[in-house]
């Protein structure tokens, strides 16, 4: 995640933000990339959930406080529901490897983890692919060239009227997302 709009979002009034599963590592101990050590110093300001019980006494009380929990090491196996979503469900998974080059594993002895949920949103990424053969795409820097917007055609990279590209596909990732939209 970016660091200035995370850090901008926990000085909203009325929200209560709280974590799971981070372990201070190498950045607690003042080593590894700046960006992010800052991350996990804002992480470290969010209160720190131990258990799964408290997690949930948390989710089920009424107080109206708006709750943003942040849970680390789960991958989504599924979404619960019958017309809308319910619950997501969700493996747990461990780190592996040296520090700075850990991958995330499925940790084969944990149990699924089932979250309630009213609303989901798919996050895309930030590599940009290629799902039109028709249309030039630059695998190097995985953008489809243009001018001003307008997409350059395959022969001499003119450009063709009527075909256009916008965003992160024009201009590959920059920035956080509001700064692409000015």
């Amino acid at each position: 995640f970016f660091f200035s709009s995370r850090r901008r979002h926990t000085r909203c009034s009325g929200v209560s933000w709280a974590r799971r599963c981070v372990q201070e590592t190498e950045f607690s101990q003042g080593t590894g990339p700046r960006v992010n050590r800052r991350k996990f110093e804002l992480l470290k300001t969010f209160k720190q959930i131990e258990t799964e019980e408290e997690y949930q006494a948390l989710i089920n009380k009424e107080d109206h406080v708006k709750r943003v929990f942040f849970r680390f090491l789960l991958s989504p196996l599924q979404c619960i529901g019958q017309e809308n979503v319910m619950n997501i469900q969700l493996v747990r998974n461990k780190l592996e490897g040296p520090p700075f080059q850990q991958k995330d594993v499925v940790d084969n002895n944990s149990q699924l983890v089932e979250i309630p949920c009213d609303l989901m949103f798919r996050s895309i990424g930030f590599k940009s692919e290629q799902i039109d053969p028709n249309i030039v795409f630059d695998k190097k820097k995985r953008i489809i060239p243009s001018l001003h917007g307008v997409i350059a055609g395959k022969e001499n990279n003119q450009v063709e009227a009527g075909q256009y590209c916008s965003g992160w596909i024009k201009t590959g990732p920059v920035g956080v997302i509001d700064a692409t939209l000015n």
